[in-house]
């Protein structure tokens, strides 16, 4: 029997796209959640995912085993996106019966020693240099707790720059997306994909003057006919 509804669809959503598998909206003709569904891909419906699909972190297979006790008592999965050199984290939790602390060294993929974890919305930003944890928050469907990490990225005048990605996607940082991440004295340059046209808009995080103090920029751009250009964070624009 099909369900009139879906309760948890952004979950549905995030997960398929995460797995690196198909996504498949299965909303009736004329009820399609466009704001949903286009969180997942491009303007062309090219899903944005991540390098490798997500699973769970090894202490949630432990905890589940019986053989730690300390492990995160629901699901705790991780992927990341990796662009030039610069691997950027996504840490995925829900159903958790209580709030579990995650380290750095158990995030499962590679970080750079100086990065920062925020939200989409970036109502949380934190620098894991000072506190090298991620705490997730005891939660039930259909909510659950989605976290990235993005690398120092410095340029010759040794102010730090932190990019952020696409953050209306729920793999802000996708190779789907992005091809390169350059930098020069005084520029961080993105060359960007999309469809024919299609408006990206990027979030970077400045440094401040004071520890953990940062400035949230972003900058928007059309694609070309060939649905590509190259952003440059200095002069907040993009040049073909």
């Amino acid at each position: 029997m099909f369900k009139e509804s879906e309760p948890s669809p952004s979950v549905h959503a995030v997960v398929s796209t995460l797995s690196c598998g198909p996504v498949a909206p299965g909303d009736r003709v004329g009820f399609e959640n466009k704001t949903l569904i286009m969180r997942s891909v491009n303007e062309q419906g090219l899903i944005l995912k991540p390098n490798r699909p997500a699973f769970a972190v090894d202490k949630q297979i432990l905890q589940q085993s019986g053989v730690i006790s300390d492990g995160p008592q629901g699901q705790v999965w991780t992927t990341f996106s990796q662009v030039s050199s610069h691997v950027h984290g996504i840490i995925f939790g829900a159903n958790l019966k209580s709030d579990y602390t995650l380290s750095v060294a158990d995030f499962g993929f590679h970080i750079n020693s100086e990065s920062v974890v925020f939200d989409a919305d970036l109502n949380f930003i934190s620098s894991l240099v000072y506190n090298p944890v991620v705490h997730l928050k005891t939660s039930s469907l259909p909510d659950f707790t989605l976290l990235y990490t993005s690398p120092k990225v410095v340029m010759g005048i040794g102010s730090g720059v932190y990019v952020l990605g696409d953050l209306t996607k729920w793999v802000p940082m996708s190779n789907k997306r992005f091809d390169r991440i350059a930098t020069r004295f005084d520029d961080v340059i993105l060359e960007v994909r999309g469809g024919p046209e299609e408006r990206v808009t990027v979030s970077f995080l400045l440094e401040g003057e004071e520890t953990d103090k940062f400035e949230s920029v972003a900058v928007s751009c059309e694609m070309n006919s060939a649905g590509r250009n190259t952003m440059h964070l200095k002069t907040k624009s993009c040049v073909e």
